[in-house]
């Protein structure tokens, strides 16, 4: 993770107690400089944030905040709803603006109770907004898998894989707060004989027994499947126990793994496809850009805002599978999908993405159940 992601001050002395629901707000920097801004929660508390240029920031939140920014002479204030992607914007030398990425449907505060809802409210202390936010990190366990075609030594591909995830998990936890952390590592056999990477998937969710982790992620070394298709990854759904790396290519660096890496577990996340060329959820990896020292290896804004999303379902309510999500954080994954869709119309991946949460798109035919989110 790029050392500057965020350069982070706050103002809040001591270390007080959470709130059992936390919302989010991210924040980008599409300006030529850096950013320099103030949040001031409801509760009275101030923190001072700088944002590099083409960097963001999340922030956990309770409810709307301020946000002051600009010169002294020139000073701005405007109030942010949770769970918003704004951007800083300036047009040569006019004034800084903070503009919000509008969605379908509110996003912020768009809260659906049904039974299951209210349950969970029953058992949770009462929520404030005037309480701090959540800032904790959300642990996930993970469990490291390579094939019987790894050809090297176990000590060797089990550092080497141990130090790709713990990179990634930097990365993840300061754009929504949630670790990776290995608990184990295995291996499987893949079958020689198949080609087609749905089939080596579920293959391997046959094959590799997950407990104690909550993930699997395998790594192939098949290259025979390498020279079918170019196919670097994939799950079948987004908390879908199961992720599958090709491993295998004598034209891929190692900052190119870890960023199919980020973008599998981005996936396994909620995140779709972004049009945004810099982002780890673009389409086409492999392209180069990874392994340019100037390059930054992390998200776009509104992917980050579906991470924090999902990551909060899981920190709060453990939820572990993709039905278990709240109505309230469905209804907001399905806006911003949506959203998503009228600048990429053909981009499968965030359609299927809508179709595994019950949402049909218009003109769209319906996913089979055994296709991995498209790549």
């Amino acid at each position: 993770m790029n050392s500057k992601y965020a350069i982070i001050t706050c103002l809040i002395a001591g270390c007080l107690p959470a709130p059992l629901f936390a919302d989010v707000i991210v924040l980008t920097n599409r300006t030529s400089e850096a950013v320099s801004f103030q949040v001031k929660h409801q509760a009275g508390q101030k923190s001072s944030y700088t944002i590099p240029v083409k960097e963001l920031v999340s922030i956990p939140v309770t409810a709307a905040v301020e946000i002051q920014f600009g010169s002294e002479d020139a000073s701005q204030i405007l109030q942010v709803e949770p769970n918003s992607v704004c951007f800083f914007h300036q047009r040569d030398q006019e004034l800084l603006e903070l503009n919000r990425i509008g969605f379908a449907a509110d996003v912020a505060n768009k809260a659906v109770v049904d039974d299951t809802d209210s349950k969970r409210q029953d058992t949770a202390p009462p929520k404030n907004d005037s309480d701090p936010p959540n800032t904790k990190i959300c642990t996930i366990p993970v469990k490291l898998f390579v094939d019987d075609e790894e050809p090297f030594v176990r000590k060797l591909w089990e550092a080497r894989l141990r130090a790709r995830l713990e990179r990634a998990s930097k990365i993840f936890e300061q754009h929504c707060r949630v670790r990776f952390e290995v608990v184990g590592v295995d291996t499987w056999d893949s079958n020689n004989e198949v080609r087609q990477f749905t089939k080596m998937l579920a293959e391997f969710e046959r094959e590799s027994r997950v407990e104690p982790a909550a993930l699997a992620i395998g790594f192939s070394s098949q290259r025979r499947i390498l020279q079918q298709r170019t196919r670097l990854g994939g799950t079948f759904a987004p908390l879908r126990q199961h992720i599958l790396i090709r491993e295998w290519s004598k034209n891929m660096g190692e900052a190119e793994r870890l960023e199919v890496l980020l973008h599998e577990l981005g996936h396994y996340l909620g995140a779709t496809h972004s049009p945004e060329k810099d982002s780890a959820m673009r389409p086409q990896l492999n392209d180069g850009k990874a392994n340019l020292r100037s390059f930054r290896l992390g998200f776009d804004p509104v992917n980050t805002l579906v991470m924090c999303l999902v990551g909060d379902e899981i920190r709060e309510h453990n939820v572990r599978y993709l039905h278990e999500l709240t109505p309230k954080t469905r209804q907001q994954l399905q806006s911003i999908y949506r959203e998503i869709i009228k600048i990429t119309p053909d981009e499968p991946a965030t359609v299927r993405m809508l179709q595994l949460l019950g949402a049909g798109t218009p003109g769209k035919p319906s996913a089979p159940k055994s296709s991995t989110v498209p790549k």
